[in-house]
């Protein structure tokens, strides 16, 4: 997630340095937009998917949108988020300027299983200044090791090892099939306090890397580690 809201930084900032109080979300909801919202936006003023749009006879017909609800995140939430900074099926690339090993290294797993079974071999440990304590593991018949070049500078196929200040969703996060019309082009994603359309406060949300056309009948998913929440 890219930015934190207003309401949440209110929030958090009174909790940790004056004698504000802050009551955990029951719910966390998951919300499609259709632009990118501002800080001070809230669940009644964000430009969301339409829950109808009119047909040409004038007459409301169901998108059947809804936010894609997480549950209670004091019951539910250990279900639906990795641990923090546990990310062991994410592939990564890491650079380093040590002496003699200086250069890209890719790709790279946090596990040791999964970097094997990407390669179909075994792998290769290697640790790395930059990262003091952290193995990673990469594939022995994969990749590249001390590369000058920058695998992918737009971090779509590798990406950058950012350390341990992030979780991830460890589900499916699966949205109803679109209904008639479809829902326009998705521009942003939203984390919400509430499940309940037009409602609740925005905690956090980010634009997607790569805007979305949902036409009719086309369905929603973030794979597990898709959506990845870090504070920065």
């Amino acid at each position: 997630m890219a930015a934190i809201s207003d309401y949440l930084e209110s929030k958090l900032l009174n909790f940790i340095f004056r004698k504000g109080t802050f009551d955990k979300p029951t719910n966390i909801s998951v919300a499609l937009l259709n632009t990118v919202p501002g800080d001070n936006d809230t669940g009644a003023t964000m430009n969301e998917v339409a829950i109808e749009n009119q047909n040409q006879a004038g007459v409301a017909v169901p998108t059947q949108y809804a936010r894609a609800s997480l549950g209670d995140p004091a019951v539910d939430g250990d279900g639906k988020w990795t641990d923090v900074g546990n990310d062991p099926n994410s592939a990564y690339f890491v650079y380093t300027a040590a002496v003699d090993v200086s250069g890209y290294y890719y790709p790279l797993y946090l596990a040791e299983a999964q970097a094997n079974a990407a390669g179909g071999t075994t792998s290769t440990n290697y640790e790395f200044d930059e990262f003091p304590g952290v193995s990673f593991y990469k594939p022995d018949n994969q990749g590249d090791i001390k590369n000058p070049v920058n695998p992918d500078p737009t971090e779509i196929v590798y990406r950058r090892y950012d350390g341990n200040g992030f979780i991830q969703n460890d589900d499916n996060i699966t949205f109803e099939r679109a209904g008639r019309n479809g829902w326009g082009i998705i521009k942003a994603v939203a984390l919400m306090d509430s499940d309940t359309y037009g409602e609740g406060n925005i905690l956090m949300y980010a634009p997607l890397e790569v805007e979305k056309s949902i036409g009719e009948g086309d369905i929603v998913q973030f794979i597990p580690s898709q959506l990845e929440i870090s504070l920065k």
